[in-house]
């Protein structure tokens, strides 16, 4: 299980956790934790994936093979959104 440090936002209470992301599936549909994961981060800084838990997508940012390999994946449905200034 990862490690989990509790910290305070404003009035929302939030957890972080550090650990394997493999181990991260086990945070998901969880009876014991009010929400999922919407933010993972790797420890080396190479991606990120961010989801909105009240918008329709999850946004991954990292190196270009990465996000080609999901571009071209047939099982994730994904677009590149466009660089702004």
């Amino acid at each position: 299980m990862p490690e989990e440090s509790n910290l305070l936002s404003g009035l929302w209470p939030l957890a972080a956790r550090a650990g394997r992301l493999g181990d991260a599936e086990i945070l998901y549909d969880n009876p014991e934790s009010d929400f999922s994961p919407s933010n993972l981060w790797a420890e080396d800084r190479s991606w990120s994936l961010c989801t909105d838990y009240d918008l329709w997508a999850t946004k991954v940012a990292g190196h270009p093979a990465l996000i080609e390999a999901l571009l071209n994946d047939s099982e994730i449905e994904a677009v590149r959104l466009p660089l702004t200034p």
